[in-house]
């Protein structure tokens, strides 16, 4: 059971809509938005993991978003996820404090092991 904060950051509303459902189902409290301007500006959901599409509307990117919220939230885990599954993005991640990249379509098995070696990891440092 899942007992981590997760915001999920995708433009494509049928994905966005599926990792929430998904997330729950396994007890993670989540919060699901189509970019950052429909983020909370008080800052009350304090994200454990941050899941963020890579390209996302108006031209915004998700390492970009992930970059910002790790200044304020450095202990937050991401992972980015992606159509365009190219390893220049993954080894851009990669240098940015991203802890997983995956290429869509992705199997609910490789989301949830990501996010759940994440809680694994939490509860040792606690």
């Amino acid at each position: 059971m899942c007992l981590m904060n997760v915001l999920v950051i995708d433009d494509d509303a049928a994905c966005r809509e599926s990792l929430r459902l998904l997330l729950q189902a396994e007890g993670c409290l989540v919060q699901a938005v189509s970019g950052p301007e429909e983020l909370d500006p008080r800052g009350i959901f304090v994200p454990d993991v941050l899941i963020a599409d890579v390209s996302l509307s108006r031209g915004e990117s998700g390492l970009a978003v992930a970059k910002q919220m790790l200044s304020e939230w450095p202990e937050m885990r991401v992972i980015l996820i992606s159509g365009y599954a190219a390893p220049s993005i993954a080894k851009k991640g990669s240098s940015h404090q991203v802890s997983h990249f995956l290429g869509k379509p992705f199997s609910p098995e490789e989301l949830l092991g990501a996010v759940m070696g994440f809680e694994e990891s939490l509860t040792r440092m606690e």
